[in-house]
């Protein structure tokens, strides 16, 4: 079964009940109204219980014993409680005027001097009421804050329950367009006929009912039979005279107190459920338990954790993505790179190709001089034939040079060959110097003798050195590159 929107747990007296209202297209309507079970008869001979308002162990003027066994009967209340007491002070006090906010200080003046309570120690409502001009009408409602507190502790020992707001039970209208009176403990309301309230005046104190009696307006509304003014006991008081002619109705009788569910859920607003035009004190929520505590706190934990968790992910993911989009960019700036370093290689090795291909040129303009050279160093190699004992058994190229090796019977033949090349080699810019004679002691005088005759260019071929013979010779020796390649090394003997 489905939760009401709205509990209210009444106290008139001795009566206390509960109405559940369950909000429908517009309005409120009443879905029950429970009363506690009967107390236990006390055994023969035990001392008499003391009335239930007669001892508070908190130091307060309310009970809230009855509280937890209302709200246990089944079906289960609403989740949000509204208690009405006639245990808490309400007053309709008319004074003048000031300026700004200062009429609810006066109010709750009024209010302190019926229920005994300084401000210090009071919560307080007040309600405004039409009034003539100059003076200002309020409703106050006054409840001592130690008793709110016993009720919010008796509301919230019952599971899925809190106490939202509390107030006094008097100035629901049973009927808008008749005249009311209400008798309450200590307090007695009177409200004209009309549905508006435009005119609304209490009365504190023991003779309350007594006093409200005896007031003309009220007085003429009791004996008006065409008014058919309602007349609420909810205090052990009564009004005999007045029962003859109004319309009397007591919390003690169950169907009064259905009629005056009925009443409440009519004066609630359709929208919030909240009570309309009366002073209701508003209660805050409890403070926190320890145990909820450590558990918000656990929970708390436990989302920050996740919290920086999915944060930490998020920054990985992004700073990837970031990552991946800097890569992206940088790509054509590292092509462009690239492209320019290939470029600087491939110009370099152009140029490489180039001075390759100047060298072969002039190495195909120098073949001519070389082979002219070498037609020049064979005639000056065959020019120390004419020296006796010694044979020239090779020459070859080394580097640039020309290395001569042979063997001579005498120990200065060596010497005079190499001069001999020299002096013929001279004018074409060769120079030779014996650079190793070796005794082979085969002889008594050492002999015979290995020697080696280095072949120098004192200076660069060139292509103006004249060319090596005439006629057909020379041409072929200029036209034709290969005539003589590669006759640089040879055997001769002398």
């Amino acid at each position: 079964m489905a939760r009401p929107s709205k509990t209210f747990l009444i106290e008139a007296g001795a009566t206390r009940f509960r109405v559940d209202l369950t909000q429908q297209a517009g309005s409120f309507a009443v879905s029950g109204v429970y009363h506690p079970e009967a107390p236990p008869t006390a055994a023969p001979g035990s001392p008499p219980a003391l009335p239930v308002d007669a001892f508070d162990p908190r130091g307060g003027t309310l009970s809230s014993d009855w509280i937890a066994p209302l709200l246990k009967i089944r079906p289960r209340p609403a989740a949000e409680v509204t208690i009405l007491s006639d245990q808490i002070t309400a007053v309709v006090a008319e004074i003048p005027a000031g300026p700004g906010e200062d009429w609810r200080s006066s109010a709750e003046m009024e209010a302190q001097t019926v229920s005994g309570l300084s401000s210090s120690e009071a919560v307080v409502s007040t309600t405004q009421l039409p009034a003539e001009s100059g003076m200002v009408c309020c409703w106050v409602a006054q409840v001592a804050m130690r008793d709110v507190a016993a009720m919010r502790s008796a509301v919230s020992s019952v599971s899925g329950t809190r106490l939202v707001s509390v107030g006094h039970p008097g100035g629901i209208k049973l009927d808008p367009a008749a005249a009311q009176l209400e008798s309450w403990d200590e307090y007695s309301l009177f409200q004209a006929a009309g549905s508006d309230r435009i005119e609304i005046r209490a009365w504190n104190g023991p003779d309350a009912l007594t006093e409200a009696s005896e007031d003309g307006a009220v007085a003429a509304a009791l004996v008006d039979p065409e008014n058919s003014t309602r007349l609420l006991l909810a205090s052990k008081e009564s009004l005999p005279s007045a029962e003859k002619t109004a319309k009397l109705l007591k919390f003690s009788d169950r169907p009064s107190a259905d009629q005056w569910a009925a009443a409440l859920a009519r004066a609630c607003d359709p929208l919030t459920g909240q009570l309309l035009a009366l002073p209701v004190i508003n209660v805050p929520k409890p403070p926190p338990t320890a145990a909820a505590l450590a558990i918000t706190s656990a929970l708390i934990a436990a989302a920050t954790l996740v919290l920086l968790g999915g944060h930490y992910l998020l920054n990985q993911f992004n700073k990837k993505r970031l990552e991946a989009n800097i890569e992206e960019l940088q790509a054509p700036a590292q092509r462009v790179a690239a492209a320019r370093t290939k470029i600087t290689e491939l110009k370099r090795e152009l140029k490489e190709i180039e001075d390759e291909q100047a060298e072969v040129g002039e190495s195909d303009v120098n073949v001519y001089a070389h082979r002219r050279r070498i037609g020049a160093l064979l005639d000056g190699i065959s020019a120390g034939a004419g020296v006796d004992g010694v044979v020239v058994m090779e020459f070859r190229p080394d580097e640039l040079d020309t290395i001569i090796t042979g063997a001579a019977a005498s120990f200065n033949a060596p010497q005079t060959l190499a001069s001999e090349i020299d002096e013929a080699l001279a004018e074409n810019g060769w120079r030779a110097s014996l650079v190793r004679r070796t005794a082979k002691l085969l002889r008594a005088d050492g002999g015979p003798w290995s020697y080696e005759i280095r072949l120098n260019p004192g200076r660069p071929v060139s292509v103006d050195d004249p060319p090596v013979g005439t006629g057909d010779e020379a041409a072929r020796d200029r036209f034709d590159p290969q005539a003589r390649v590669g006759e640089t090394t040879g055997t001769v003997v002398f």
